[in-house]
């Protein structure tokens, strides 16, 4: 559950002024100036550049988009490697894409004796 300040924040964001971003007028510089210190803080937490952050509105739209955006990189003999700890978001879009481009997915097993990633071969899925 995320901490009490984040769900506030975003609480008030969610209930101020729903304005477009980008234009000049004081409402839109201030809903930007709130979401760039959100990606500031988001890269802060993560030890990653700002520029480096997206924010979006799902994380399945994300991952949807990061596929679509590198499937044309993608196609016979590539593989793309998923686990089975991975949730569907994740696991479903690069299945889509690496069928429709003919590369192939694989996932790497998690071991419950070792509770790891396993070290063997990784199966096609």
């Amino acid at each position: 559950m995320p901490c009490r300040q984040v769900i506030e924040r975003i609480q008030s964001y969610l209930t101020g002024p729903m304005v477009q971003h980008g234009a000049t007028y004081d409402v839109s510089v201030r809903a930007v100036q709130a979401v760039d210190a959100g990606r500031a803080a988001m890269a802060t937490l993560m030890g990653a550049r700002v520029e480096d952050v997206v924010l979006g509105s799902s994380t399945t739209s994300l991952l949807s988009r990061l596929a679509r955006a590198l499937a044309p990189r993608l196609g016979p003999g590539d593989e793309v490697v998923v686990t089975n700890l991975d949730h569907e978001t994740n696991v479903g879009c690069w299945r889509r894409v690496a069928q429709e481009r003919g590369a192939t997915v694989r996932e790497w097993r998690f071991d419950e004796d070792t509770l790891g990633l396993e070290r063997r071969v990784w199966r096609r899925s």
